[in-house]
């Protein structure tokens, strides 16, 4: 569907200017078992399985065509080339951590989250707890990053997944007195259960930024002096150093 907004008889109208019903590629069974979350959608018996076949030296060949002759998954061979590299990624060295939660679709494992750490990153986090977002700050605002979490949704249930996982691999995440996230709620509502001794700060940028977008969206026809004026008051606000500035930035004339 393609739109576009119209100024029409003296208002603004939402106009749909072409519309298309049917699907502008194959739907088939085939083209669905051609997926990558449904030609890996590996358990954990097939990853066993295929770690022994490693060991035991069996090329990625032969393992391809065990797990189509012993499953219902039709793996490429780059699908097990990144299995096995995961694999060894994790026993490469000790301080190498890698993990892949799965939820069950359909009866089918899908991966939801995958936690990715290596050892040069937990060493840095040691160092470096005062601020996390899995990405640690010194004083001086150099950052690195402690973990990378790529997940499925921003669920609750899958950020608590890649924060436990964090809390697993680090044991100095009870050294973390402060976690700064941008305006995502949702983050702020896990991360109160998850990290108890630190404050939740939001980021100051994110929220003048996401603030500033809304009044530049706004639908109520303000001037452009009043806009102007809106962001001037939000990073009033935002910035404001003590309580009875922000009452005097809301409310002009009181004090």
């Amino acid at each position: 569907m393609n739109a576009c907004v119209q100024y029409q008889k003296d208002k603004w109208c939402f106009h749909v200017t072409t519309v298309k019903l049917e699907h502008t590629h194959e739907v088939s069974k085939c083209t669905y078992d051609l997926y990558s979350s449904t030609r890996a959608a590996w358990n954990e018996e097939m990853v066993d399985t295929i770690n022994l076949l490693r060991q035991h030296e069996a090329n990625k060949k032969s393992i391809q065509r065990y797990i189509v002759e012993n499953s219902s998954l039709s793996p490429t061979l780059k699908d097990i080339a990144n299995l096995i590299w995961m694999r060894e990624f994790c026993e490469e060295e000790p301080g190498n951590v890698g993990r892949v939660f799965t939820d069950v679709v359909d009866s089918k494992s899908v991966a939801s989250c995958i936690t990715l750490q290596t050892k040069h990153i937990r060493e840095m986090f040691v160092k470096l707890p005062e601020v996390f977002s899995f990405m640690a700050h010194d004083m001086f605002g150099k950052g690195q990053y402690v973990q990378h979490a790529i997940l499925q949704n921003k669920r609750s249930e899958m950020i608590q997944t890649a924060i436990e996982a964090f809390k697993t691999n680090n044991p100095d995440w009870k050294r973390v007195q402060c976690v700064i996230i941008d305006k995502d709620f949702t983050e702020m509502k896990v991360l109160r259960v998850s990290v108890t001794q630190a404050h939740i700060l939001l980021c100051q940028f994110h929220v003048t930024k996401w603030l500033w977008e809304e009044i530049a969206a706004d639908r109520n026809r303000s001037t452009h002096w009043q806009k102007d004026r809106m962001r001037s008051v939000v990073k009033l606000l935002v910035y404001a150093k003590t309580q009875r500035a922000e009452i005097v930035t809301r409310q002009p004339g009181q004090t």
